[in-house]
């Protein structure tokens, strides 16, 4: 966060325009409070506000002959600024880079400075105007070097005197950045009073104090760790503070001069004497009415951590009641506390905005110093099947429920996780999503208890939410027994058979068959999984090498295709046995529309002599024990012969295997060969199945 040195805190916010207050071309004279005598025969022709009016959203170099003044409200006297000045007018505030130390013994608080600004850059960091000489390379403006510094700065009167803005919490806006404020009623919130304002062993730069006030605003007390008050305790009580307001990019935040500014914060604290409202989550999502509603200040609510970060968007967390009667989900900002399961927090929801997020009702701009974490508890799920957990939804969301003796299968992954089909025994279905790579599961699995958070999800162009479970542990899941594949299951598109292990069996799902005909399955076929040759003449299914593997050629010896790690599945046919097939069992196709299969079809026969060539088709079959199958048109050139070659091949099915519940077939097969001679040896290879 700091562009100036890791040592020291900088200014760290953003500004909105201050005001259509335009530079005119005849420069107007900026009428200026008294000030002590002392003044340089200087007139100032604009105000900071007019500076400010400068500023488009990227850097400006002021080319007119402008001048402003201000008083120095922040110097480095006490470590906490770093090469830098802050000054104000009636109007506004900036800071300026000075690349100097031991600036307090010209600037210091109370001095007044003539700024000669044509030349200089106006700029912003992390939203924070501020002024320097030039840009670097990422379009932030660069201190002003120590040889320049008197071309541009002009001493005044000191001992000039700039009465804080004495605001609340709920009061501060962007315009009131970089100027002197006092916010009165704040505390230091209880997780933080026994903390020092700083890291005195300076292992970190910068530390954060949040602080709050009775009625639930809430800022960042920022302290550079070369403080010379670093390593004093903070108040313990409740009073005003004084200081420098500022902003990072959403971030409301603080700076103190010393502690002098904080002499004040001694009264009794709001534990037990605030305004506060105290309601439950239930309450809290009652209060949405189908619009964004801004909390009113002071509303707090208690809840339970049952999912955070470790599964969940960045900077999310589902808090649960201690019944689990209700739940939300809470939006913070990245980078915010990844809160362990089981953390109670309590949250000062005033300022925050509930929402609907894609279906979901959300809790969103709570600053983090409105969290506080107050010891450990437990959830108990509720038990119910799948029906009930969809019936509601709504009201469910961000609760924990258990769902016994389901079958869970996974149907899809992604850039951000894996769904997986999770069905009960008679009520149907519902997603479950995990997002954390961690979580291992190793479906599909029947008969198995899972527990998970309830949440909805509202797709584009859809009318009503999807109901899904939210997986943060591998633990979610208990009892039931490991399903070994013994078909194709199409998780992700495309599902891909590349053939590469043949040597430890056939994948799931694939068979070899012979004695095919057009209505008949076939026979199982003994396939040889240890490599063999092209050349092998005996019938059966094979293990070679690959015509994909651009390394071989059809001189290639034994020794060489058996080095080869890319395989295909071949066979070779003979008098005997001219009908074979390649098949392949898949386990449905529910949620699926508009399968495609594409695979590599090969030649693998080297003999020069013209012989027999076998014609292939592709046909399809529903059921276990499927006693008619559906001819798909196929290219009229699907065929193998002698030869060296190897040619992709797509087949679409349309609609016909859309969305079906039980098992689907598919055959790549052969009846007969035609010509005379040998037959050839025919291979396939990088199966695709595709929706």
């Amino acid at each position: 966060m700091n562009k100036l040195c890791k040592q020291f805190v900088r200014f760290s916010g953003g500004m909105l325009f201050m005001g259509a207050l335009a530079i005119t071309a005849c420069k107007k004279t900026f009428d200026e409070p008294p000030y002590n005598s002392g003044d340089p025969a200087i007139k100032v022709t604009n105000s900071i506000a007019d500076l400010q009016a400068l500023y488009k959203g990227s850097p400006v170099t002021i080319t007119s002959d402008m001048v402003f003044a201000g008083v120095v409200i922040g110097d480095d006297k006490s470590g906490n600024l770093f090469k830098q000045i802050v000054i104000q007018d009636s109007t506004a505030g900036i800071n300026i880079q000075l690349d100097a130390s031991n600036l307090n013994a010209k600037y210091p608080v109370g001095r007044k400075v003539f700024v000669k600004a044509k030349g200089l850059t106006l700029g912003a960091y992390g939203g924070l105007l501020e002024l320097g000489l030039g840009v670097n390379d990422q379009n932030q403006p660069v201190r002003i070097t120590q040889a320049m510094i008197d071309s541009f700065l002009v001493a005044g009167s000191s001992n000039n005197v700039v009465v804080p803005l004495e605001l609340t919490i709920a009061q501060l806006n962007q315009k009131y950045q970089n100027m002197l404020v006092t916010l009165k009623d704040m505390q230091v919130i209880p997780a933080d009073t026994s903390k020092t304002y700083a890291d005195s062993t300076k292992v970190t730069a910068n530390v954060n104090i949040n602080m709050a006030n009775c009625d639930g605003g809430a800022i960042v007390l920022r302290t550079s760790s070369y403080a010379n008050f670093t390593n004093i305790k903070v108040p313990k009580g409740k009073g005003n503070i004084t200081g420098i307001y500022t902003i990072f990019n959403t971030t409301n935040q603080f700076v103190i001069r010393d502690t002098a500014d904080v002499r004040l914060m001694n009264g009794v604290r709001c534990e037990g004497g605030g305004t506060g409202t105290a309601i439950t989550i239930a309450d809290l999502r009652k209060m949405y009415k189908g619009a964004d509603l801004v909390l009113p200040a002071g509303t707090t609510i208690v809840g339970t951590v049952v999912s955070s970060t470790a599964n969940e968007s960045t900077g999310n967390v589902r808090l649960a009641s201690a019944d689990n009667s209700s739940g939300i989900l809470m939006y913070t900002l990245k980078g915010s506390p990844d809160y362990t399961l089981g953390s109670i927090l309590t949250v000062n929801v005033g300022g925050g905005t509930l929402t609907a997020y894609q279906g979901e009702l959300e809790l969103k701009n709570v600053p983090i110093a409105q969290v506080t974490v107050g010891g450990n508890g437990t959830v108990t799920p509720r038990v119910a099947d799948v029906k009930t957990v969809v019936a509601n939804k709504s009201n469910w969301s961000s609760t924990l429920v258990t769902i016994k003796n389901v079958n869970i299968a996974q149907t899809s992954t992604s850039s951000t996780g894996t769904n997986y089909a999770i069905t009960d025994a008679t009520t149907g279905s519902i997603v479950a999503f995990v997002r954390d790579a961690n979580i291992k599961i190793s479906a599909p699995v029947t008969n198995a208890n899972i527990t998970g958070y309830v949440s909805v999800f509202l797709a584009n162009g859809a009318t009503d939410t999807t109901t899904q479970l939210g997986l943060r542990a591998t633990s979610d899941i208990t009892g039931g027994s490991e399903v070994v594949a013994t078909n194709i299951v199409l998780s992700t598109s495309p599902y891909l058979i590349d053939f590469n292990n043949l040597a430890a069996g056939l994948p799931a799902g694939v068979t070899t068959k012979g004695k095919v005909t057009t209505t008949a399955m076939g026979n199982d076929t003994t396939f040889k999984s240890a490599n063999t040759p092209w050349t092998e003449t005996a019938f059966g299914f094979k293990n070679v090498a690959s015509f994909l593997n651009s390394s071989l050629t059809s001189a290639s010896d034994a020794t060489a295709q058996a080095a080869s790690t890319d395989r295909a599945l071949a066979v070779r046919q003979t008098s005997a046995v001219e009908g074979v097939a390649f098949v392949f069992e898949i386990n449905d196709t529910k949620g699926k529309s508009n399968l495609s299969m594409s695979f590599n079809l090969q030649s693998l026969d080297v003999s020069s002599t013209v012989g027999r060539t076998t014609t292939w088709n592709v046909d399809y079959a529903f059921g276990d024990n499927p006693t008619s199958f559906n001819k798909v048109t196929t290219p009229s050139d699907m065929t193998t012969a002698n030869g060296y070659t190897g040619k992709d091949y797509t087949v679409n099915f349309g609609s016909a295997l859309d969305n079906q519940s039980g098992k689907v077939y598919i055959r790549i097969y052969a009846t007969a060969t035609t010509g005379a001679n040998s037959r050839p040896m025919s291979a396939i290879d990088n199966v695709k199945f595709s929706w």
